[in-house]
C-alpha cells in the first residue's frame, strides 16, 4: 500500500497525520509536513504538483522520478510564515536527542539539571494558570513530541483537567506567534490537554527516554479506563504536545511552558496543586 500523508494546522491536524504514518506498515509512505494554514497550503502549487506526482506514479504507473523523493518533508518555524522547509529521510529525525528539561516550582523556570529542592505550586483552577520559562542561549531546534510528566492533586472533586502550552518568545520579551488551527495567527508553539482520570497509558505506544522505537516521546494513552483521584491525594500525569518543529534563535530567547485547568466543580475557591519533586519537561531537540 502505498500512503502519502498531508499534515497541517499545528495543535489539530498534526497528530493524527503523524501517528497514522509512524504506524502505517507499508514502506511506500511519505509525509509532507508544514506549518501553516492547511487549505491555503494544501491547494497551493508545490503541494498540488506534489500530489500529482504521486498519484500519476501510482495510479497511472508513470515513471517520473516518485520513489527517489525524500520519504518526509518538514517546515522549521520560525514566525507565523517564516519557516524554511527541509527533507528527512524518516520520522521521528535519525539524530534526534531527547533531553528532559525539570520543573523548578520555587522559581517558576525550567532546568537542564535535576532540581534537589522540593516544592509545590497552586493556583485557580478557573482563572490561574503556572509558568515556567527557559532561556535559551544558543540556537537550538526542536523537532517532534514533547512531554509533560507532573504530579497533581486536587482540594476538591475526584477529577481535573489540564491544558498546557508551549510558548517562544523573542530576545525582547515579545511572543512569537504561529499559524494554529482554524487559521489563527496567533497560536502558540504547540497544546496539549488531558483529563487525569484519563491518564492510564497504553504500554504498547509509549517508549522510555532515549530510546529510537518510531512512537516518539509522546503519551499514548489507553482510554479504556477511568481512573478518578480523591481530594489532596497526589497523582502522577504526563500531557503530550506536539510541536513539530521551531527554530530558536541564536540570541537570548525565552520558552515557556505554561499550563492551566478547566472547570470541573462548582466551588469558587478550588485549588489545583502541582507537585514537581521529581517533575520534568521533555522534548526531542535538534542542535
Amino acid at each position: 500500500m502505498a500512503v502519502w500523508g498531508f499534515q497541517g494546522s499545528p495543535n489539530l491536524h498534526t497528530r493524527g497525520s503523524i501517528e497514522a504514518f509512524t504506524r502505517i506498515s507499508s514502506p511506500e509512505k511519505w509525509l509532507y509536513a508544514h506549518g501553516r494554514k492547511k487549505w491555503e497550503t494544501y491547494y497551493g502549487a508545490d503541494a498540488v504538483a506534489t500530489q500529482k506526482r504521486f498519484f500519476d506514479h501510482y495510479l497511472k504507473g508513470e515513471d517520473n522520478g516518485w520513489r527517489a523523493t525524500p520519504r518526509v518533508r518538514i517546515e522549521v518555524r520560525n514566525a507565523y510564515h517564516r519557516q524554511d522547509v527541509r527533507y528527512e529521510a524518516r520520522w521521528p529525525l535519525a539524530d534526534t536527542r531527547f533531553v528532559p528539561l525539570y520543573l523548578d516550582a520555587a522559581g517558576g523556570h525550567l532546568h537542564i539539571k535535576a532540581v534537589t529542592t522540593e516544592a509545590h505550586v497552586a493556583y485557580d483552577a478557573i482563572r490561574g494558570q503556572v509558568v515556567f520559562s527557559l532561556a535559551l542561549p544558543e540556537a537550538v531546534e526542536l523537532t517532534g513530541e514533547a512531554k509533560l510528566r507532573i504530579w497533581v492533586s486536587t482540594s476538591d472533586g475526584d477529577d481535573l483537567d489540564l491544558f498546557v502550552v508551549l510558548k517562544k518568545f523573542d530576545e525582547h520579551g515579545q511572543e512569537v506567534f504561529f499559524s494554529g488551527f482554524n487559521g489563527y495567527r496567533k497560536d502558540a508553539v504547540a497544546k496539549g490537554w488531558l483529563r487525569v482520570s484519563h491518564r492510564a497509558l497504553d504500554p504498547s505506544r509509549n517508549r522510555p527516554p532515549g530510546s529510537r522505537r518510531p512512537r516518539g516521546s509522546k503519551s499514548g494513552f489507553s482510554l479504556e479506563t477511568q481512573r478518578n483521584i480523591r481530594p489532596s491525594a497526589i497523582t502522577a500525569s504526563s500531557i503530550a504536545a506536539r510541536i513539530e518543529s521551531i527554530a530558536v534563535g541564536a540570541s537570548i530567547h525565552t520558552f515557556s511552558c505554561p499550563w492551566s485547568g478547566a472547570r470541573f466543580a462548582r466551588p469558587s475557591d478550588l485549588t489545583y496543586v502541582v507537585f514537581v519533586v521529581a517533575g520534568f519537561f521533555s522534548a526531542e531537540y535538534r542542535r
